[in-house]
């Protein structure tokens, strides 16, 4: 098995690589686990690992309940991944890691050939893309200095954006926040403003644990599969709001779809004030990610539509919330006067190196030494900045879904983990 990854680290992925400890999970410590079968893993391995953390994590509190940071996951991610390949040596299946980007995968006698940048190639039976969130392309078509395509590594951004620069940060999710955090824990001194087209910022997490789903269960909507049943939106709002009720959060009698808040620090203060309690929703949004994408194929066309057309941005903001830490921050660089926030549609009109132009909803324009693009891996793969999916593409190996990501037309490559033993097979990173 060959496992092809294009950065240094191999095992963590982009998100938790090495960077600054500001960069923090979003879920608690003591409840995430890679393995099915080894639940609170990573706090076991905390607690294994005590030392280690503490000389590389002097801060971090080292609890259930703490968010650790995304660096310190990465390590054990990397530690794990160290071991699974010592257990596969041991029933006999031989992992190679090479470093090198994979830029094109072609058809050939019955298999693939997997191609580099570094200029192997490698004939395999069996091609798994495990690609993770890919940046987006430029958002002027010329590479700019003043424009950075993704924030990360964040560490790096003082060293790109002087301290006392006027900056735009596009997006209002969890690249925002990091970028913002690490920008002011970094000594930057000049004026940030966020750029939100949807206006809604990310809920704070209650101080609930995980639940056991009773109506929002893998057996439920795996029934509904088999029967080749459908699901409408309007039944999917019945479910979660019947599964809410049933761990005591309170339902209102006709549900209401949330709209942005007006003022981002009068949100932002009543959020931290009812994130000192339990928050049942929020445990529930977290408990459908093991049958998000069971209820999307229940979804007809129209209402997948539906949902990323009107309902996405506000799903997002509650069901990607942030902890109560960083909730507190970005309330004090806006109390501070630091931190701007601005919702609604807005376009950049010209870049250079040294500054760029961007055009708010109301024909208001402003001026910045930087801009820093954090609305994420783009639904359209075809806007990837990546020349292996360009090349994919181009091959009709694989082909966009018009609802976001896309779908393999070869058998032999695809998004599953399962991995036949007598297979030569090919794992490729190509974040």
């Amino acid at each position: 098995m060959f496992v092809i990854e294009k950065t240094d680290e191999f095992g963590c992925g982009v998100a938790y690589s090495q960077d600054v400890a500001s960069n923090i999970l979003n879920t608690k410590s003591g409840y995430i686990t890679p393995f099915i079968d080894k639940p609170g893993d990573f706090f076991a391995w905390l607690n294994l690992n005590a030392s280690a953390v503490r000389a590389h994590f002097p801060d971090f509190s080292m609890t259930i309940d703490s968010y650790a940071p995304r660096p310190l996951f990465g390590m054990y991610l990397k530690s794990r991944f160290k071991s699974v390949i010592k257990e596969a040596a041991s029933v006999g299946v031989n992992v190679v890691q090479i470093s090198a980007e994979v830029i094109d995968v072609v058809k050939h006698l019955g298999g693939d050939v997997v191609h580099t940048d570094c200029g192997v190639s490698l004939k395999c039976e069996s091609v798994f893309l495990m690609c993770g969130t890919l940046p987006g392309q430029p958002l002027e078509r010329a590479r700019r200095r003043s424009m950075l395509a993704h924030p990360y590594p964040v560490s790096e951004l003082p060293a790109i954006i002087a301290p006392a620069s006027s900056v735009a940060v596009i997006g209002s999710r969890l690249s925002c926040i990091d970028a913002v955090i690490g920008l002011f824990e970094n000594g930057h001194q000049g004026q940030v403003t966020i750029y939100s087209r949807s206006g809604f910022f990310p809920s704070v997490r209650g101080t609930q644990g995980r639940i056991v789903p009773r109506y929002l269960t893998v057996d439920y909507f795996d029934e509904l599969l088999a029967q080749n049943a459908t699901l409408t939106l309007n039944q999917l709002v019945a479910l979660v709001s019947k599964e809410i009720a049933e761990h005591g959060g309170v339902v209102p009698e006709q549900f209401h779809v949330p709209a942005p808040p007006e003022d981002i620090v009068e949100f932002l203060r009543q959020e931290i004030d009812a994130a000192q309690q339990a928050r049942p929703w929020q445990a529930v949004l977290y408990t459908t990610n093991k049958v998000v994408d069971k209820v999307w194929a229940l979804l007809s066309e129209a209402d997948k539509k539906q949902f990323l057309e009107k309902f996405m941005g506000v799903f997002m903001s509650y069901r990607v919330s942030i902890p109560v830490e960083n909730a507190e921050k970005i309330l004090g660089y806006l109390e501070s006067g630091r931190l701007a926030f601005i919702r609604g549609d807005h376009r950049i009109l010209c870049a250079s190196d040294e500054e760029v132009l961007v055009a708010g909803a109301q024909g208001e324009v402003c001026r910045y030494d930087a801009v820093i693009n954090a609305t994420g891996s783009p639904r359209d793969v075809s806007k990837l900045d990546s020349m292996l999916m360009s090349k994919l593409l181009a091959h009709r190996t694989v082909v966009a879904n018009p609802h976001g990501g896309c779908a393999s037309t070869d058998r032999r490559i695809r998004p599953s983990t399962r991995v036949a033993s007598a297979k030569t097979t090919c794992m490729c990173s190509v974040s």
